[in-house]
C-alpha cells in the first residue's frame, strides 16, 4: 500500500491544500519541514482521521474546522471539513474521502459572539478504479470493511509514528497488552490469513465430530469424548515441553555466557579451565566405569556354560581312559538291520517272523540294546572332541576376568572421586574470586533450573505417551465400529483429511513464527547496534514484548534517543521482512511445495518528528537506514533536523515540500490561522 495523495478542506490550519506524495521505488521518501505549530503534526492526524476517524490533538482543542472558514460564515449555516486520501491498494487505486460538517451557532444576547458545534458524525465515503478503469462506489455500509482491508486500525500506530506518542508506543512493545500487540505483528508479517485458515478448520472439524456424536451408537460417541480429551492433554503437554525445551536452550546460551564471563577473570581462567578439565575426567572415567561393567556381564553370560564344563573334561577324560569298551557292541548288527528284518517279517535265514511270536518279541528287545551306532564309536569320537576343545574351553578364564574387573573398577572409582573433589573444590573456590562470583552463581542456578526442567520434561513426555497409547487404541475401536456404518465412514474420511491438513497448517504456521522471530531478532538489533554501542542489544520474547538489555542481560531502562532507536529498530525491521515476504524475496517461509502461504502487503512509514532527541551524528547514521527499509517513507520535520536528513538522504527524497503558515492576534497571542504547501525547499515562515 502506498499513499498517493492528500486533500484537506477546511481541516485545522489548512483550508484548501493538496499534495502528493513520492510513489517512486528509488527516491521513495516524502519530505514535509515546517515550523512548529505550523501544521506537521497536523498532517499526520488527518490522515489517521481520514481512514480511522481519530486524532490526537489535546483535550479541548478537538475541534478540526479552521477558524478562519467558519468565522466568514453566517450564523446558523453549515460548513465542512473534507480530508480526501489517494491510495494505491493490491494494485487498486483507491478514493478515500471523510468529511465532518459542523454548524456555525449565535447566542440569544446580541453581545455573543458566533461558535461552531460539530453536527454531524464524519462521513466515509470510498470509490476505486476497477480492471477496466471504470469508476466503482463502494456501499456505505461496507467503507469500515474496506479500509480495515488496507489498513487495519490495529495496526496504525505501526505505521504513523508521532513524536509525541513516542513513549506511550514504548510502554506499550515493552509490555504487550495481552494478545493484541502480537496479533497486530503477525498480521503485519502475513500470518493471519493461515491463522484464519487454522480457525475454520478447527471450527469443520467440530460440526464432523458433532456428526458422529448424532447418530444412534453411544459407544461412538463416548469414544469420540474419550479422543478429543486425549488429544487436549497430548496438545498442552506438548506445548509445556516445547516452552520447557526453549527455556532450556536459554538457560544453556546464558551458561556458555557465564563460563566465557568466568574465563575473562584473571583469577578464575585457570581454576575455570582445571574445572572444565575436572569435569570432562569425570565424565570420561564414568564411561569406563560403565563400559567395565558392561565387560564383565557379557564374559559371564557368554561364558559362563563352557566355564563350569572345562571344569569337568579332567574327569571325563579319566573315566574314559580306564573304560574297557570291547566286546560291548553286537558285531555288525545295527538298529537299522534289525528294522530291516521287521519290516520283511523273515529272518536271514528266511524263516517267517509272525509279529507276537518269540522270535518277533526276541528282535524288538534286541533293538533296545543295540545303539543307532557301534559304542566304540562313538566313545571315540567323543573323546577326540573333548581333546580338541579342552584348550578352547580352558582359554576363557571368568575368574581372572573377574580379578581384573575388581582392579580396574577400584582404578576408575578412584578417579570419579578425584574429579568429583576437584570440582566441588574448584566450584567454591571460583564463588570466592569478585570477578567471576556472580557469574557463577547464575551459571548454576541455570544448571540447576535445566535439571528440574528436564525432570519435568521426562515427566510429561511419559504421561504424553501414555495418552498417545490410549488414544490410538481408542482411535482404532473408533474406526471400527464407524466403518461398520456407511455414513460415519464417509465422515471420518473427511475428518481425517482435514486433520492431515491442519496438521501441515498449523505445523508451517509455528515453523516460520520460528524463524521470522529469529530473523526480526538479528534486524532489530543489527539496526539498534548501529545507531548505539554494542554494549546493548534488544531482547524480543516470543509474544514480541522488547526489552532493552545489557550484555549481562540485565534489563535496562531507556529514554531519550534509545526509546526512540528502540522503536525505529522494530517497526522498520517489521516492515522490512513484511516487504520481503510480499515480493517472494525470503525463502525461509516457503514450504516444501515452494509455496508462501503468508499473505502480507507492503506498507508505508509515516514518522513525525522522529530525530528530535537525536544528535546530529545519529541523524545521519539513522536516516539513511530508514529510507533503504520500507517501500515508502513520509517524514515530517523541523529544523535543524531537516536541514540534516536534506544533506544526507536528497538522493532519497522524490518529493519535498515546507509548510508556510499565517498567524492573527488571538487572546493576547499569536495563532496560526492558515497554512499552505508549498513544494520545494523554502524558509518556512
Amino acid at each position: 500500500m502506498k499513499f498517493k495523495s492528500i486533500t484537506l478542506k477546511n481541516f485545522r490550519q489548512f483550508i484548501d491544500e493538496k499534495f502528493d506524495f513520492s510513489m517512486d521505488t528509488e527516491k521513495n521518501v516524502t519530505l514535509v519541514r515546517g515550523h512548529n505549530s505550523g501544521g506537521k503534526t497536523t498532517l499526520a492526524n488527518a490522515i489517521t482521521w481520514c481512514l480511522f476517524g481519530i486524532t490526537n490533538f489535546k483535550k479541548g482543542d478537538e475541534f478540526l474546522v479552521n477558524k478562519l472558514a467558519w468565522q466568514q460564515q453566517r450564523p446558523n449555516t453549515t460548513i465542512n471539513v473534507e480530508v480526501i486520501l489517494e491510495i494505491v491498494h493490491s494494485g487498486r487505486e483507491y478514493r478515500i474521502e471523510t468529511k465532518q460538517e459542523y454548524k456555525i451557532m449565535v447566542g440569544i444576547s446580541a453581545n455573543s459572539k458566533p461558535r461552531v458545534q460539530v453536527n454531524s458524525l464524519p462521513i466515509r465515503t470510498i470509490s476505486y478504479k476497477d480492471e477496466n478503469g471504470i469508476k466503482q462506489q463502494v456501499p456505505n455500509d461496507r467503507a469500515m470493511e474496506i479500509i480495515s482491508e488496507i489498513v487495519p486500525q490495529e495496526l496504525a500506530d505501526y505505521f504513523f509514528i508521532k513524536a509525541e506518542q513516542m513513549q506511550v508506543f514504548v510502554d506499550n512493545i515493552s509490555t504487550p497488552n495481552g494478545k493484541q500487540f502480537e496479533h497486530a505483528v503477525n498480521k503485519i508479517l502475513g500470518f493471519d490469513v493461515i491463522e484464519n485458515a487454522i480457525i475454520h478448520m478447527n471450527e469443520a472439524l467440530k460440526i464432523f465430530k458433532n456428526r458422529f456424536e448424532s447418530g444412534t451408537n453411544d459407544k461412538i460417541s463416548k469414544l469420540r469424548e474419550d479422543i478429543d480429551y486425549a488429544e487436549g492433554r497430548i496438545k498442552a503437554l506438548s506445548k509445556n515441553i516445547d516452552e520447557y525445551e526453549n527455556l532450556i536452550q536459554e538457560h544453556e546460551k546464558e551458561i556458555k555466557d557465564m563460563i566465557e564471563r568466568i574465563k575473562e577473570g584473571e583469577d578464575g581462567a585457570r581454576d575455570q579451565k582445571f574445572l572444565i578439565r575436572a569435569k570432562d575426567d569425570l565424565e570420561r572415567y564414568t564411561g569406563y566405569s560403565k563400559t567395565n561393567e558392561k565387560s564383565l556381564y557379557a564374559a559371564f553370560s557368554n561364558n559362563l556354560t563352557s566355564y563350569l564344563y572345562a571344569s569337568l573334561l579332567p574327569q571325563i577324560k579319566e573315566k574314559l581312559e580306564g573304560a574297557n569298551l570291547t566286546q560291548k557292541d553286537v558285531p555288525d548288527i545295527t538298529s537299522s538291520t534289525l528294522d530291516f528284518l521287521l519290516e520283511r517279517h523273515k529272518c536271514i535265514c528266511d524263516t517267517k517272523l509272525e509279529e507276537n511270536s518269540p522270535q518277533w518279541n526276541a528282535l524288538i528287545e534286541l533293538k533296545n540294546y543295540v545303539p543307532p551306532e557301534y559304542i566304540g564309536n562313538a566313545i571315540s569320537r567323543f573323546r577326540g572332541n573333548v581333546e580338541s576343545n579342552e584348550d578352547a574351553l580352558r582359554k576363557v578364564d571368568l575368574y581372572n576376568i573377574y580379578l581384573e574387573f575388581l582392579e580396574n573398577r577400584q582404578k576408575y572409582n578412584a578417579e570419579i572421586d578425584k574429579a568429583n573433589n576437584d570440582i566441588k573444590k574448584l566450584s567454591d573456590k571460583l564463588k570466592t574470586y569478585k570477578s567471576t562470583e556472580e557469574y557463577q552463581k547464575r551459571k548454576e542456578r541455570a544448571e540447576n533450573q535445566i535439571s528440574e526442567k528436564k525432570r519435568n520434561i521426562y515427566k510429561w513426555q511419559r504421561e504424553r505417551e501414555n495418552f498417545a497409547r490410549d488414544k490410538k487404541a481408542k482411535e482404532a475401536e473408533f474406526d471400527r465400529l464407524v466403518e461398520q456404518d456407511r455414513v460415519n465412514d464417509i465422515i471420518k474420511r473427511r475428518y481425517n483429511y482435514l486433520g492431515n491438513m491442519l496438521k501441515n497448517y498449523q505445523s508451517y504456521n509455528m515453523n516460520n513464527k520460528q524463524a521470522l522471530h529469529t530473523l526480526l531478532n538479528d534486524k532489530v538489533n543489527e539496526f539498534f547496534q548501529s545507531v548505539f554501542s554494542d554494549n546493548y542489544k534488544i531482547s524480543i520474547s516470543s509474544n514480541y514484548a522488547i526489552k532493552l538489555v545489557d550484555n549481562d542481560g540485565n534489563i535496562v531502562g531507556a529514554g531519550g534517543a534509545q526509546s526512540i532507536s528502540t522503536v525505529l529498530a522494530f517497526i522498520t525491521s517489521l516492515l522490512k521482512l513484511s516487504q520481503q515476504i510480499h515480493y517472494g524475496n525470503l525463502q525461509n517461509v516457503i514450504n516444501e511445495n515452494g509455496e508462501c502461504l503468508l499473505s502480507t502487503e507492503p506498507y508505508p512509514l509515516v514518522l513525525d518528528a522522529p530525530f528530535s532527541t537525536f544528535d546530529t551524528e545519529r541523524i545521519k547514521n539513522v536516516a539513511p537506514k530508514i529510507s533503504n527499509l520500507t517501500e515508502q517513507v513520509i517524514i515530517f520535520s523541523k529544523d535543524p533536523e531537516c536541514q540534516i536528513l536534506i544533506d544526507n538522504i536528497m538522493d532519497k527524497v522524490g518529493k519535498i515540500y515546507t509548510i508556510k503558515f499565517e498567524t492573527r492576534e488571538e487572546n493576547g497571542h499569536d495563532e496560526v490561522w492558515s497554512s499552505h504547501i508549498i513544494e520545494g525547499v523554502t524558509n518556512a515562515n
